[in-house]
């Protein structure tokens, strides 16, 4: 089943109304493909194939309030997003909810994407032409079976030495996922956060100053998107069934 199947348009609908934030990651113990297992290239296939089925379904035309993170910086689908952008509308494309190209790249553009294996250049440029910078967060793939300490550093070192991340949006990525958890952040994290939440009287309330760098940029980023928010967000993590 698909992530765009009817069946699951309750999910959708509840996880909308909550404003909920849903983690979707590919089947990890899939049957191999050409004799290779499933997370080393199908699963960034899967993750392709998941999200071009709900942008067809309309699912994210349905439900603006639904935030959705894709594991491994979206697999192979940064890649073809030119390619769905341009020819994704066109007369021979089945297309029963009528989808626009405007839809196709504002849709996309809406994906949060993990660096889970993920951290190399190759593999967060196009990331980066697809997404706004910072709908870029940290992530480990821990738990996974492909996954181990080695590899997670590996990743991590990866990240520190890329040349697509600007200086220090490397230490900002495990922010940016604080900033879709609130609730989730360790105690320390949340008492520091209420301090600066205090806002003074509307009369005098204005975002922080901020220059011109991508550490400002963020900051602002983050301040509009907590005064949109209220109640905090869940979380869920949608895996397709084989």
């Amino acid at each position: 089943m698909f992530p765009g199947d009817e069946r699951l348009e309750p999910v959708w609908a509840e996880l909308n109304r909550r404003r909920a934030v849903a983690f979707v990651h590919p089947n990890a113990i899939a049957s191999p493909q050409l004799g290779l297992p499933a997370p080393l290239s199908d699963g960034a296939f899967e993750t392709a194939r998941s999200v071009v089925d709900m942008l067809y379904a309309g699912v994210f035309r349905r439900y603006p309030d639904l935030t959705v993170i894709l594991a491994h910086a979206g697999g192979a689908l940064p890649a073809m997003s030119g390619r769905l952008e341009q020819r994704g509308a066109e007369p021979w494309v089945p297309n029963a909810q009528n989808i626009t190209r405007d839809e196709i790249r504002e849709h996309l553009a809406r994906l949060y994407l993990d660096t889970g294996n993920a951290g190399a250049d190759a593999s967060l440029a196009p990331a980066l032409a697809m997404v706004p910078r910072d709908h870029l967060i940290y992530g480990s793939d821990s738990g996974a079976r492909c996954n181990t300490d080695e590899t997670s550093a590996t990743n991590i070192r990866a990240l520190r030495d890329s040349r697509v991340l600007v200086d220090g949006e490397a230490d900002q990525l495990g922010h940016r996922g604080w900033d879709l958890f609130p609730t989730s952040q360790p105690p320390r994290r949340q008492k520091l956060n209420r301090l600066s939440s205090r806002q003074p009287p509307a009369a005098s309330r204005q975002p922080p100053e901020t220059g011109s760098g991508p550490a400002a940029q963020h900051d602002l980023l983050a301040f509009t998107r907590s005064r949109a928010r209220s109640g905090g967000r869940s979380g869920r993590t949608i895996r397709r069934s084989g």
